[in-house]
């Protein structure tokens, strides 16, 4: 069975409840409850109860819901991972990733929780944040660093802050970045990766050329930090209705040339390569994860 494809990841911020309970009713692919940038520290334990609430409810695991806990380096992480792990919690999501250490020492806390709470073993996804210089330098790395890596997501405001350079969501600067994550993730074996936020939340056509971009290079989803950005970004990150089309002409084209035996496969006049035809199901597999 194909798995199902998360293109909306859409933060809240955990200690508003209204808002969560909300996005968990809503279209967004996958839900975040945040605990980190968007809480102040007064609000940390509030906020920690609130996402315990929903994470402990196994009703919400049909909803793929996550919580960015705090970074590793701060007095918050271990608290957030104890009381977040719960029967409706899909998976974590883990700030400033720099090294594959990271990771496994967030793999060696889950594994705790899980028994404490009586859950399968590894049943907690982690998607690791690539926003640092040193997540980037080591971002192959971190993919392979444990098995309950579903993808690696970029945040590229905090990674324009942390090298200084200029925060252009909409730029070139940082397209190499962008590259080698769709690449790391591929050759990790894991899911395409999530492309950062975008502030643009009264600006369809800034989020939609955002999310073009992004696709165009390999990305399967977006984080988002408003639900009115959710259904662009889940229409964006589908083929269009010509690509599918396309698709579906080119498999059949296929099973017809091997219904006959024989070798090649000729559309339209043009004979199709190998890579041509794993593309075509490519995007077929991509409509039927979306379903």
């Amino acid at each position: 069975m194909t798995a199902r494809l998360l293109r909306s990841w859409l933060f809240l911020p955990a200690d508003n409840e209204r808002f969560a309970a909300r996005a968990l009713t809503g279209d967004a692919d996958a839900v975040i409850l945040d605990l980190e940038d968007a809480v102040a520290d007064r609000s940390k334990a509030a906020a920690r109860a609130g996402a315990a609430r929903h994470t402990g409810d196994a009703g919400n695991a049909a909803r793929h819901l996550y919580v960015r806990i705090n970074a590793l380096d701060t007095p918050h992480a271990l608290a957030d991972v104890t009381a977040v792990v719960g029967p409706g919690l899909e998976g974590i999501v883990l700030p400033m990733a720099g090294r594959a250490a990271d990771v496994e020492i967030l793999d060696w806390l889950l594994t705790q929780a899980e028994h404490a709470g009586g859950l399968p073993v590894g049943r907690t996804a982690v998607v690791p944040l690539v926003e640092c210089a040193a997540g980037v330098v080591r971002m192959g790395e971190i993919a392979r660093a444990s098995t309950r890596i579903r993808t690696l997501a970029y945040g590229s405001g905090d990674l324009a802050a942390d090298v200084g350079m200029p925060w252009e969501a909409t730029g070139s600067g940082d397209i190499g970045v962008r590259s080698l994550l769709a690449l790391h993730c591929r050759d990790a074996g894991i899911g395409p990766p999530l492309d950062s936020v975008s502030m643009a939340i009264d600006d369809e056509d800034a989020l939609r050329a955002e999310a073009h971009r992004s696709r165009d290079l390999g990305f399967g989803g977006k984080l988002c930090v408003h639900p009115r950005q959710v259904a662009t970004i889940n229409e964006t990150y589908l083929p269009s209705a010509a690509r599918v089309e396309w698709a579906h002409r080119i498999i059949a084209a296929t099973d017809e040339a091997e219904a006959r035996g024989a070798g090649a496969v000729r559309l339209d006049g043009q004979l199709m390569d190998i890579a041509t035809i794993e593309s075509a199901r490519r995007i077929l597999d991509l409509v039927a994860a979306a379903r």
